[in-house]
């Protein structure tokens, strides 16, 4: 809902309004009283990272050369994961010692700094500002970015605007230029989190009982506080999902997006067929390392490809849809998870398999290219010669 209104009224301003929303509800949770207050403080913050993420992710490839934009949704990927390993390896040693509310208090300092930083260093996308009429303000920003990247502009730069979509449009994400793309990342989205977040929850459950040769099945909880108190088992995550990120990278910049996406997906639903048949512990959890790797590298490279796909008008609000039946599909996996774990947990490998084969059809069907994409709704020009903005 909230993803569109970056490209209505700014990257950076919107951004900046998240991330003190974000501070405010993440302090105020360390106050809550009751379970209640504290449930929709969170659903608050949650409101506040719908905005935050895509925005952070168009914005990253709207201030960067054509040649470079991989690198901006590659560094939102790695430095997510770090920051969750990070918050555990904190909790781990801080929980206990200060207390919860102290706890949730000191994770949201991190936001405090991050709004200094962008208030202070970072210009507004200059793509923004110029699809929305203010070509001046885009000309000081790039001057602002020439100045810290060393480099000097052209004395004679014009901006041309070469776009006439209205600014935050959802309709035009689902138009027949963009609908045949938008359903497919959205199904990509949607299973590849299913299969990501699922695991988070599946594999503890899948070590610690008879499932894969353990003695009995213990609680759920149980098998969740096993997981909260094992760091090794987050390092090994944590490898896998940094790993991924850098082979996603690697694969999209050198054998381009769209063969990316179907190599990774068809890996990950092959790998899936072997969970039918677990031989041990080991086996499993290397099994589904393979399959987180393969996608978390695909949601990768489904990152890099959104911001060259939509124009600037609405890339944010087309990178919010999307991300949100990503998270859609993470709610759905864990919970049927815990939902079906108990009943049958062949069905929760059922589940996994069907998702990575609809991944994998989803890649299948994909047929464009974005990997040379000049980004054309805006231009900077001047008298000798024309250059991506």
């Amino acid at each position: 809902m909230f993803a569109k209104l970056p490209d209505i009224y700014g990257r950076k301003k919107m951004i900046g309004i998240a991330l003190a929303l974000l501070f405010v509800t993440s302090t105020a949770s360390s106050f809550a009283q009751t379970k209640e207050q504290f449930f929709i403080l969170r659903c608050l913050s949650g409101v506040c990272m719908g905005i935050t993420f895509p925005t952070c992710n168009s914005f990253s490839a709207e201030i960067v050369k054509s040649t470079h934009r991989e690198v901006g949704p590659m560094l939102c990927c790695l430095f997510f994961t770090i920051s969750v390993f990070l918050a555990a390896v904190l909790a781990y040693l801080l929980l206990n010692v200060i207390g919860w509310r102290w706890f949730v208090f000191v994770m949201a300092v991190p936001l405090l700094v991050s709004l200094v930083l962008l208030v202070c260093i970072l210009p507004e996308s200059p793509r923004y500002l110029a699809v929305s009429g203010r070509k001046k303000e885009a000309v000081e920003a790039l001057q602002r970015m020439a100045k810290v990247n060393g480099v000097s502009l052209p004395e004679n730069l014009k901006i041309t605007v070469r776009s006439d979509q209205e600014l935050g449009s959802f309709s035009d994400i689902l138009k027949s230029d963009y609908r045949k793309e938008t359903i497919l990342l959205s199904v990509m989205y949607f299973g590849n989190l299913l299969i990501l977040f699922g695991t988070i929850v599946f594999v503890p459950l899948a070590l610690y009982s008879g499932f894969c040769g353990g003695q009995g099945d213990p609680p759920v909880h149980k098998c969740v506080e096993v997981q909260q108190n094992s760091l090794l088992e987050l390092s090994i995550v944590t490898f896998a999902s940094v790993a991924a990120t850098v082979v996603g990278y690697v694969t999209s910049m050198r054998m381009g997006r769209s063969i990316s996406l179907k190599i990774v997906a068809t890996a990950s639903f092959i790998t899936s067929i072997f969970l039918f048949k677990c031989f041990s512990n080991i086996v499993t959890v290397g099994l589904f390392f393979v399959i987180k790797f393969m996608q978390t590298s695909h949601n990768l490279v489904t990152l890099i490809i959104i911001p060259e796909l939509y124009p600037t008008t609405f890339r944010n609000t087309a990178m919010g849809f999307i991300n949100s039946w990503g998270k859609l599909g993470g709610v759905v996996g864990a919970g049927a998870v815990y939902a079906l774990y108990y009943y049958s947990p062949m069905l929760v490998v059922v589940m996994f398999s069907g998702a990575a084969l609809m991944v994998a059809v989803a890649s299948w069907i994909w047929s464009k290219e974005t990997k040379l994409t000049v980004i054309r709704d805006v231009r900077e020009d001047d008298s000798s010669n024309q250059s991506d903005l």
